[in-house]
């Protein structure tokens, strides 16, 4: 990819006499993958991976984004797991902003690792206590997350 885009600024500036046929594969590729990178980094910048300031991203962008990775990890097992308890609590964790940190954290994790975390092959680190600890209980009771209860 990185020779595609070279080849094609090389082209661009026409300092050099390469060029590449608008028509051809060569440019179908680029043009495919610069599109994919533009997509990646307009919507899938976070603060987990240093693209955009904390707080920059809205909360209801983070939910969607959080519950589309829950369902795409690549895994059909957690893809299952993660997918039902993001579709079915993500809405209740995300007013509480530390839990839904928490969950933004575990997402950012290896999959084997939250696998094993989730089905109590492994403990999971400190931090991730709490939202594991709420995927275990949707998982295996299928207790889903209350909203705390306020009194007015």
């Amino acid at each position: 990819m990185n020779q595609l885009i070279q080849a094609f600024r090389i082209g661009l500036n026409g300092s050099s006499k390469l060029s590449i046929s608008r028509n051809g594969p060569a440019w179908r590729r680029l043009s495919s993958e610069a599109r994919t990178v533009n997509w990646l980094s307009e919507h899938l910048a976070s603060p987990q991976n240093g693209m955009v300031a904390e707080g920059e991203i809205p909360m209801e962008k983070r939910l969607r984004m959080a519950v589309f990775r829950s369902s795409q990890r690549g895994w059909l097992e957690l893809d299952v797991l993660l997918g039902k308890f993001a579709a079915h609590n993500l809405s209740v964790v995300s007013e509480d902003e530390e839990t839904f940190a928490q969950y933004e954290r575990l997402l950012d994790a290896d999959g084997p690792d939250v696998y094993a975390w989730t089905t109590k092959r492994a403990d999971p680190p400190q931090e991730l206590v709490p939202i594991v600890t709420m995927i275990r209980d949707f998982v295996f009771h299928g207790k889903t997350v209350q909203r705390p209860k306020t009194t007015s």
